[in-house]
């Protein structure tokens, strides 16, 4: 392999016009080779990227890093330091271009504008790094003025978690808006939570219920539906409460003895205290069909809802139908219609009275 170093370089279309009329191919692509015997060998030798086969080129035929003058100021996103810059009107920064020359060049001329390029490039970084510096200095003055008024802002006792203090005084103040912002607020959301749950306990009449609820929230008090939970959760306290109240004194001798065995005994208890207290009544889910608006009731509908009201006072007055065929989809298709019927609501739960 012959000692010399390659350099290649795009032209212009003006530049392939002259190398036209110097008799030289014109092609975009440019190459030429630097001999030993050139003044310029020792410098270019610094500037060439050498192969793993001895050979050496210098390849200005790429998008090459160059120095350009800001005209107007504007934001501007640097990937490099993953920020954004404003550069003054007149600075200078480093730009990613092809650079085109407007007429064949001799080696000696491409090996000193490559040195002039690359240090111009090298004044122009540091200056850029100065910059970079100095603005990420100003953002995180301003992310720790933000996140000083937010805390200023948030409750006093939240000021004063252990995990706020920990989090102030270990972390650097430049990061206090960043990641650790970020930190604070989950935690003041977990707070609020812990304090919302609080309020919800205390607001609780017996330590039966208290109880029933603190045990959902242990299980359940991360989760966004935590106090539906919750109200089940008591509810369901509530009603084994009644149940053990009511059963004794009203239940039936079957009801009683299945109590005393332990046994799960609730759709029992409800279905005797809804034919004790609700007669004619029936559960709404053990009715077939489904509700409508009624319009137009005639006086028997009203004399329904009368009688309703004897033994449900907040009963309204709806059209039942059934449906009689239901299509592949399971949605009615032929609806059969059956009248007047009334809805009232008895241990949570909807319960039909029927004509």
């Amino acid at each position: 392999m012959s000692n010399e170093i390659k350099i290649s370089y795009f032209l212009s279309t003006g530049g392939q016009r002259e190398a036209l009329r110097r008799g030289i191919p014109a092609q975009a692509e440019q190459g030429v080779r630097l001999l030993p015997a050139s003044e310029m060998w020792n410098r270019a030798i610094e500037l060439a990227a050498v192969c793993s086969d001895g050979s050496a080129r210098i390849n200005l035929a790429r998008p090459l890093e160059v120095a350009e003058t800001v005209e107007e100021e504007h934001p501007t996103y640097v990937s490099r330091a993953y920020i954004c810059v404003t550069y003054p009107a007149g600075s200078r920064r480093v730009v990613k271009q092809s650079v085109l020359w407007d007429a064949p060049q001799a080696p000696e001329d491409l090996v000193a504008w490559e040195e002039l390029r690359r240090g111009e490039t090298a004044v122009v970084q540091e200056e850029e790094e100065e910059l970079f510096a100095e603005t990420k200095e100003q953002q995180r003055a301003a992310r720790r003025a933000a996140f000083a008024a937010w805390l200023d802002e948030q409750p006093e006792a939240f000021k004063r978690l252990p995990e706020i203090q920990e989090l102030l005084a270990s972390k650097d103040p430049g990061d206090i808006a960043g990641h650790s912002r970020h930190q604070a607020k989950d935690l003041l959301g977990e707070f609020c939570r812990e304090q919302h749950q609080a309020e919800y306990l205390s607001a609780l009449p017996t330590p039966e219920l208290r109880s029933a609820a603190e045990a959902c929230i242990d299980e359940h008090g991360s989760k966004w539906d935590w106090e539906d939970r919750c109200q089940l959760a008591v509810a369901a306290t509530k009603e084994r409460q009644e149940m053990a109240r009511w059963i004794p004194e009203h239940g039936s001798d079957h009801l009683k003895r299945v109590q005393e065995e332990g046994i799960k005994c609730g759709r029992l208890y409800r279905n005797e205290r809804l034919a004790l207290e609700r007669p004619g009544w029936i559960w709404e889910q053990a009715t077939p069909g489904g509700e409508r608006d009624i319009v137009n009731p005639d006086p028997d509908a009203i004399a329904l809802l009368d009688r309703a009201r004897e033994t449900a006072p907040g009963a309204r007055l709806v059209w039942w139908t059934v449906a009689e065929e239901l299509d592949d989809e399971g949605f009615p298709d032929v609806e059969e219609s059956q009248g007047p019927a009334c809805l009232a609501e008895f241990l949570g739960r909807e319960i039909t009275l029927l004509p």
